[in-house]
């Protein structure tokens, strides 16, 4: 049996109308809930098309799953990329497994894909080193929190 963690997925950015029915059908297949609405399972792609809708272009709508093989949606996070759609995917941790993770896509970036070790509240963790080693200061290796 595949091991399965809590993940959620937060997407952005400005989705074309021509794919907004084929992304709806693909979060559907996932079994997700919607975050905004206190996890409560969605149905139906009818729901997912009015959240994406809504939120396309002016904000994000986020989604989640407690039972997530792998703690990733590997083919969703393929289609986003491929169709250069903003996301950002939060894995738990699961002990002794994996440790929680952010994958955080934007293609106006460069790398356009970013790892991040997170903390139990869901939170990038980033060594302070290389915010120093950034910004030309000395190096210490204390973890620090933030994203920027």
């Amino acid at each position: 049996m595949a091991d399965r963690c809590f993940v959620k997925i937060i997407i952005g950015g400005n989705i074309p109308r021509s794919l907004v029915r084929e992304l709806a059908t693909r979060l559907l297949a996932e079994r997700l809930a919607d975050i905004d609405s206190g996890g409560s399972a969605l149905e139906t792609t009818a729901e997912i098309e009015d959240a994406l809708t809504f939120a396309n272009g002016q904000g994000t709508v986020g989604f989640e799953a407690s039972e997530v093989s792998g703690g990733q949606f590997t083919e969703l996070k393929g289609f986003l990329i491929e169709h250069k759609i903003h996301f950002k995917e939060i894995s738990r941790s699961l002990t002794g497994v994996w440790d929680g993770e952010m994958v955080a896509y934007n293609p106006h970036l460069e790398p356009p894909i970013r790892h991040f070790h997170v903390n139990q509240n869901d939170d990038p963790l980033i060594l302070r080193f290389l915010l120093k080693k950034a910004h030309g200061a000395s190096q210490t290796s204390v973890f620090s929190r933030g994203m920027n």
